[in-house]
């Protein structure tokens, strides 16, 4: 059978790391966003490197992850991010003791329903929609939320920014001016307000926690979302082999579209890898200008241009991405048939099929070399 012959490297050290970052900037609660498959590195190998952090908060984004942390040993609190009508699920989750979110007066009643028979109530956080139009209760709904949250045990009130595109720090800036006004409004009408999160990876690596007990934290994990900070390091990375190699004259062109004309005689290599493993892929690239924006990044941004070997070489990477393969100029770089280069990647873009591999630890380095 086919397989794929890149795999995405998890990096344990990088991640420790990160949380130690996150912690320095922040001495509220950590709350760990584990969504999509631990944003693309198996949740499982997040859940591992993150309880042994001492993180004693996760947050999933589906019941089956909720399920999943539980089936790993992990007994403390998961908030599911995201509404779950179904009555039967409901109670399973309640079962578990999960953490809901409630945005809305049906999931409210959902609620109370999946719970009568049980000793225990449903414990929930309010979500207000401060401007990102998803889930939670908009401005004009506050004041339902006393009455339809009865017999519900509220344990916290958070909001979720919507902090891409341009002006996103202004426009956080009136998100958290608005959410402050939605507790001001509960705390008015009687609803307790006992933990409040707001700041997620981006907004937490530019602007702190905000002043709230919690920070929901995805993406700064594995050093993403930085906002230029140097405290933080990648945490995964794409790595395949080289399999071709050959010489090319100056003045040849060379890449899928015979855009690349080489400035010198030129050794390029071949690898095994490209934008079906994930490679070259951003969310930014289905955006209007996705090419021009691209461009720039690679123009200013140089680190995207280029992969990088085990002996630390900068390995220029030629043409965009194939579907199954990417070229990069080996000239001058003692590389070889079967060496190693590592490419950034966002791994929530990774074909989930590409065998995952976590290191930083004795017998999981050892394999991580023999690939």
């Amino acid at each position: 059978m086919d397989k794929k012959e890149s795999r995405l490297v998890v990096r344990r050290d990088c991640m420790e790391n990160n949380v130690r970052a996150i912690r320095q900037l922040t001495g509220a609660r950590l709350m760990a966003v584990v969504k999509e498959d631990g944003y693309g590195i198996g949740i499982a190998s997040a859940y591992r490197i993150l309880s042994g952090c001492g993180v004693d908060f996760f947050c999933v984004g589906t019941p089956r992850e909720a399920l999943t942390l539980r089936k790993l040993g992990f007994s403390g609190d998961i908030l599911l991010l995201t509404p779950e009508y179904s009555l039967p699920v409901c109670s399973q989750l309640l079962e578990e003791n999960i953490l809901f979110m409630v945005g809305n007066s049906k999931q409210a009643d959902v609620l109370r329903q999946a719970s009568r028979g049980m000793r225990r109530s449903p414990r929930i956080h309010i979500k207000i929609d401060t401007g990102l139009g998803r889930y939670g209760f908009s401005r004009d709904t506050l004041l339902t939320v006393k009455f339809c949250t009865l017999d519900l045990n509220i344990e916290g009130v958070y909001t979720h920014f919507a902090s891409c595109g341009r002006n996103y720090r202004k426009n956080i800036l009136l998100q958290k001016q608005r959410f402050d006004q939605a507790l001001k409004i509960l705390e008015a009408s009687g609803v307790p307000v006992p933990f409040v999160h707001a700041a997620a990876s981006r907004t937490l690596a530019w602007a702190g926690d905000l002043g709230y007990d919690g920070v929901r934290i995805g993406s700064l994990l594995l050093g993403r979302e930085t906002e230029g900070r140097t405290d933080f390091q990648d945490a995964v990375r794409l790595e395949a082999k080289i399999c071709e190699k050959k010489w090319y004259p100056a003045g040849e062109y060379a890449g899928y579209r015979r855009d690349v004309k080489l400035k010198r005689d030129s050794l390029i290599g071949v690898v095994r890898a490209g934008c079906g493993d994930g490679l070259g892929l951003t969310r930014q690239s289905r955006e209007r200008l996705g090419l021009l924006r691209h461009a720039v990044r690679n123009m200013f941004f140089p680190d995207h241009a280029y992969c990088l070997s085990r002996n630390g070489s900068r390995v220029p990477i030629l043409d965009n991405t194939g579907t199954g393969h990417t070229l990069v100029d080996l000239t001058g770089l003692g590389l070889n048939l079967g060496d190693v280069l590592s490419f950034r990647i966002n791994p929530l873009l990774a074909d989930p099929d590409i065998p995952k591999i976590l290191v930083g630890d004795g017998e999981e380095m050892k394999d991580a070399a023999s690939f």
